[in-house]
């Protein structure tokens, strides 16, 4: 999924156009309870709002024994006001897990897989159940693909010259990505130089 600023020929101001690849849809009502569930089949993307203060949405999903599915609720990233809050329950109602925020926002994520052949209820809520015109949200439920991230603890570094310069490379490895990374330096100036490292995975993050 990808995120693009465009501007609208004659307008004044940019707006922000969300871009996936997994089928969309749009919440459908009423869906106030695991009564009145809609029913979803992963991949899926679903554009929904809290309408108003107190308002809840549930979907429902099959899933086999084993699958994998990331359940992802994003509203702050796409910088709407709802603060929501995701529950997992199974067949029964019961709660497998309820999840808030997740840093750095206040949208939450799960990775889920099933223990069992079943179905299983996804319900939102706002946490301080507010809601109204601009409480939207994007529910998520696809299956997971694998990632990476690097980061370093600065921006710039300076090189001594003749000396050499260690800079760590931390990885953090993500949805079953197992694989290694390699990190090379491009546009260094001249005289510098620096070989490409491939990092070996030794667990979730090195």
């Amino acid at each position: 999924e990808s995120l693009h600023r465009v501007q609208l020929p004659g307008g004044a101001n940019h707006i922000e156009l969300s871009v996936t690849g997994s089928p969309a849809t749009l919440e459908s009502e009423p869906n106030d309870s695991i009564k009145t569930a809609s029913k979803i089949i992963a991949p899926v993307v679903i554009h929904g709002r809290f309408d108003t203060s107190g308002d809840i949405d549930a979907y429902t999903f099959e899933a086999k024994k084993g699958d994998q599915l990331l359940i992802e609720v994003k509203s702050a990233g796409l910088n709407f006001p709802a603060d929501p809050v995701l529950t997992l329950l199974n067949e029964k109602g019961a709660t497998i897990r309820e999840v808030d925020d997740v840093a750095p926002t206040r949208d939450p994520r799960y990775l889920f897989t099933a223990r069992a052949d079943g179905i299983y209820h996804i319900v939102l809520a706002e946490r301080a159940s507010r809601g109204g015109p601009r409480f939207i949200y994007q529910l998520h439920v696809v299956p997971p693909q694998p990632e990476f991230s690097l980061t370093v603890k600065s921006s710039e570094f300076a090189v001594v010259p003749g000396d050499k310069l260690t800079i760590p490379v931390r990885v953090v490895r993500s949805k079953g990505f197992a694989g290694d990374v390699t990190v090379a330096a491009e546009g260094l100036p001249t005289g510098v130089t620096c070989e490409p490292q491939t990092l070996a995975p030794k667990g979730p993050a090195e």
